[in-house]
């Protein structure tokens, strides 16, 4: 066959890049929740919690020997369990605590990617490569640990702060500063076309759990008596946020055995406000402070969902020029779906 009958030669590919026929995934790590976005159109997610049966009597109890979000905390009786993002960081080798805690936290990363690239719902014998998103401190310290555990059931191409990821996923220009409030921490990240240096962020180490506990312990100093739970403080604190718009709140809570009308607004209001001045002051400094304002600040995370949040940085931002501040479209596959973007070729 003469060379104008011949179909014309496939590009080369980066070193980087799997091959042509892969699956491509985007995974999002969180400490609450992971999610998953693939080439083919999957979109799935689920609780970043890890369960294995402490015994050959609880394995036939529960039936699998590994169980996931929702289905791990159903038997947390019968199971050991594990959160491997809850302190932002995996714990590692060198790290305070048992050997034996840094490789169950390594095999639960292993586990709950394995999860997410089965939902992903690769064709048979197609391969999966991805990227992983995670929180900014992990995807700097963890990087070999996530790397390895994310061999096991696909080819990992990079890991990258998830703040990052939402950026991408987004279309925000260049520059734009994204505010992750995730439920171990909260990154204010400064967003360019590759994943952000040290200099381009900061990393509070209080995010949506922490809120959550000074929730649950201001209205334990405010009523004795209420029987408070940890789920209910993240509940109200979804649902009425920093509450700009109102002084009062009465919401029915459990006291003393019963049902009674508390006014939730103050302990809410305070405990949801608590970090917005340390947000202030980091997006100040990745800005510059030149007085120039901020050309946009994206609100990532389930946290950047609090009511009022995106006023009071607004408001915030007047003294030092003024900025634009928006929410992702979607704080729940955000991250994925950055990091599947970046798995795709130049």
């Amino acid at each position: 066959m003469s060379d104008a009958g011949q179909a014309p030669p496939s590009p080369p590919q980066r070193p980087s890049d799997p091959p042509l026929a892969t699956l491509r995934v985007g995974i999002a790590l969180g400490t609450q929740r992971t999610s998953v976005a693939a080439s083919n159109g999957a979109r799935e997610h689920f609780g970043s919690l890890v369960g294995w049966p402490r015994s050959a009597a609880a394995r036939k109890l529960v039936g699998a020997d590994v169980l996931i979000g929702a289905e791990a905390w159903r038997f947390r009786l019968a199971t050991d369990l594990a959160r491997p993002f809850e302190g932002g960081v995996v714990p590692g080798k060198g790290d305070p605590g048992p050997e034996a805690a840094s490789e169950v936290h390594a095999r639960a990363v292993a586990d709950l990617v394995r999860r997410a690239v089965k939902l992903a719902r690769a064709a048979p014998g197609e391969r999966v490569a991805g990227v992983l998103a995670v929180p900014a401190r992990a995807a700097r310290v963890n990087r070999d640990l996530l790397m390895k555990a994310a061999a096991e059931s696909m080819v990992p191409l990079d890991v990258v702060p998830e703040a990052w990821a939402a950026w991408r996923s987004s279309g925000a220009p260049e520059g734009a500063i994204v505010v992750d409030i995730g439920a171990g921490e909260t990154t204010v990240c400064r967003c360019g076309p590759e994943p952000p240096g040290e200099a381009d962020l900061v990393v509070i180490e209080k995010g949506g759990d922490a809120i959550d506990m000074d929730l649950l312990s201001r209205l334990r100093a405010k009523l004795p008596a209420g029987e408070f739970t940890v789920s209910g403080m993240r509940e109200l604190k979804e649902r009425y946020g920093c509450l700009l718009d109102t002084d009062t709140m009465l919401v029915g809570l459990p006291v003393g055995g019963r049902t009674a009308p508390v006014d939730v607004a103050d302990a809410v209001a305070g405990a949801c406000r608590a970090v917005v001045p340390r947000i202030l002051e980091a997006i100040r400094a990745l800005a510059g402070g030149d007085g120039q304002g901020v050309p946009r600040v994206i609100l990532a995370g389930c946290g950047g969902l609090m009511r009022g949040l995106d006023r009071m940085l607004a408001e915030g931002l007047r003294s030092t020029g003024g900025g634009t501040v928006d929410r992702v479209a979607d704080p729940l596959f955000a991250g994925a779906e950055g990091a599947l973007l970046r798995t795709s070729p130049r």
